[in-house]
């Protein structure tokens, strides 16, 4: 059964094609038309009658956002001259002039408790909307009519209130597919929209965090994650997480019972954004500053990546590993075991991780005997001394001093008011 709804169902806004949209409208429906026409040679005039085409979910979310969208998934209805034929739901992937088209049946959907993996029976187009994680995913665009349908209706309101919400209960909805919780923070991230507070509520429940540990993956949690943190505002991202006390449940430790500590987390990634945005936290440092720090030691979109994967992970960064057991080799420390455990991070990311910790005390040592003038008599014993720290800590030494940035102000000044979510 759906939520009841807060506001009034809007009407849905006309949507203008592009060029080559408009040839795939047309080449699909001529499929259609074709349908038809062979239904009737063969004596089956509801052939096509009953087959309605609809583009779905983001591409039209994108569409009514102005955002231009290649990727487009065409639901079609069941035939039912041919249930034997059409009784396994398969997706279609393909590509027409230029446009990737996945094409599928509108399904259904029913859940067990110990799988994020439902059971898929063909449905209506109002059961397929239903089905899905937001009520501004669940939007369709019908092919022969060419107008939006919002069979939740709430999907054009929350859009034009740049709100997030589930079609059906929060509760149910995220016991079915626990992954949604992570899929609507990155949709907030990325859209900059609120999460309506019951959805919230949901979220932060027992039972909700249970559920995401146990029914998926960590290669789908890390998948989630790491969209979260090269989109648009990992800033945003992180703070939901931090506030919805999601940390120990997306960032956990598989290894043994140490709890981590993030009553301080916010300072951690606080201070990469002002480093990144120069017009947010105008007091952390200088715009010059902020432009050296970023020329220096940000290069890329893989190094801003990383530096927001060590903000991350910074709790664990300065929780103490356990002594590895004679004649075995030093285990990892936790950020990197956790990164491996709960998100399957790559092994560049590891490494890095590994080298990250292993540095970071060095870096802070190296700024405190810089500024007590102790690092030489002269210029090119500084210079001495910082090239052989740099070469010691290798390829990932911009890397070494963003963690060391990171951890000092995690555990040094209070935490400044930053930006509301």
């Amino acid at each position: 059964m759906a939520v009841e709804t807060d506001v009034a169902a809007e009407t849905a806004p006309a949507v203008e094609l592009t060029r080559i949209e408009k040839t795939l409208r047309h080449l699909l429906l001529d499929v259609v038309e074709y349908i038809k026409q062979k239904g009737v040679r063969n004596g089956n005039e509801s052939a096509a009658g009953e087959l309605v085409l609809r583009f779905t979910g983001g591409w039209v979310r994108d569409k009514l956002l102005g955002v231009e969208s290649h990727d487009i998934d065409a639901a079609f209805t069941r035939l039912k001259q041919i249930p034997e034929k059409s009784k396994h739901l398969e997706t279609v992937a393909t590509k027409i002039f230029g446009l990737e088209v996945d094409l599928v049946n509108l399904r259904k959907e029913t859940y067990s408790d110990h799988s994020r993996h439902p059971e898929m029976e063909f449905g209506t187009a109002e059961e397929d909307a239903l089905r899905r994680d937001a009520t501004l995913n669940a939007l369709f665009y019908n092919l022969h009519t060419s107008s939006i349908e919002d069979f939740t209706g709430r999907g054009i309101a929350d859009l034009n209130s740049q709100l997030i919400r589930t079609p059906l209960q929060p509760y149910q909805t995220f016991k079915d597919d626990p992954l949604r919780v992570l899929r609507l923070i990155r949709f907030s991230s990325r859209l900059g929209y609120r999460i309506h507070p019951l959805t919230e509520d949901a979220m932060q429940h027992d039972d909700i965090k249970s559920a995401l540990k146990l029914k998926i993956s960590q290669e789908r949690i890390g998948a989630e994650v790491e969209k979260m943190l090269k989109g648009p505002d990992p800033l945003r991202a992180l703070h939901i997480i931090d506030r919805l006390k999601l940390y120990d449940t997306i960032f956990a430790n598989h290894q043994d019972d140490v709890v981590v500590d993030v009553s301080c987390w916010s300072r951690a990634y606080q201070p990469l954004m002002a480093i990144l945005d120069d017009n947010y936290d105008q007091e952390f440092a200088t715009q010059q500053d902020r432009a050296f720090l970023r020329n220096v030691l940000l290069r890329d979109k893989d190094d801003v990546y990383h530096s927001w994967m060590l903000a991350a992970l910074s709790p664990w960064a300065v929780v103490p590993q356990v002594a590895a057991l004679p004649n075995r080799k030093e285990l990892p420390p936790r950020a990197a075991t956790v990164a491996r455990d709960s998100l399957r991070a790559d092994n560049k990311t590891f490494n890095i991780l590994k080298s990250t910790v292993k540095y970071y005390r060095d870096v802070s040592d190296l700024k405190s005997a810089f500024l007590k003038r102790e690092l030489g008599q002269t210029l090119p014993d500084i210079r001495w001394r910082l090239g052989h720290s740099i070469r010691l800590m290798g390829a990932d030494w911009r890397l070494c001093v963003v963690q060391a940035i990171i951890l000092e102000t995690m555990h040094g000044e209070e935490p400044r008011t930053g930006k509301s979510f």
